[in-house]
């Protein structure tokens, strides 16, 4: 079997694991920001059942890159489909969802010692970035680089003694 289609496998379900956890955030009304880091779990895990799926049936030898190359793919396509939820989260959903990110992100800044103009220019950046299509495309970018670090740590782990 290639990298290529265990990474799709994988990274399909990532997506369709992050949509769950998403849904079951939306519909019992949980804090999503609480409870983040159960996204991170079900990335790390379905990166690393992927890794271990190709292992297994390429007869235990895993090079450092397969490893990356699974991981930073499975990671990429998780990440689409969850940016794809995000978007459509927004439209069916919860419409309100930018509007909460952005309070959410200003909140951060109440308490710094800002200057007028300064807290014009962040008010601004923090508009831009809230829009649906930046909040995909911070999405995509952010499991991108969240895959990159976890494959590279993933890979380093799990690879074959002989396959170095």
């Amino acid at each position: 079997m290639s990298t290529t289609r265990v990474a799709l496998k994988y990274g399909l379900f990532i997506g369709l694991g992050v949509w769950c956890y998403s849904l079951a955030v939306h519909f019992l009304n949980l804090n999503d920001f609480e409870l983040s880091w159960l996204k991170s779990v079900i990335w790390i895990a379905g990166m690393m059942i992927a890794i271990k799926e190709f292992r297994t049936q390429n007869e235990e030898l895993l090079t450092y890159k397969q490893g990356l190359n699974i991981g930073i793919l499975s990671s990429t396509i998780g990440s689409f489909f969850e940016a794809l939820f995000l978007l459509l989260n927004i439209i069916v959903l919860n419409p309100k969802l930018p509007e909460m990110y952005r309070a959410l992100m200003m909140k951060s800044y109440e308490n710094a010692d800002l200057s007028e103009k300064e807290l014009a220019q962040i008010t601004d950046l923090v508009a831009f970035a809230s829009k649906p299509n930046m909040l995909f495309i911070g999405t995509v970018l952010g499991g991108i680089l969240f895959g990159l670090f976890f494959s590279l740590v993933l890979s380093a782990i799990m690879r074959s003694d002989s396959a170095k």
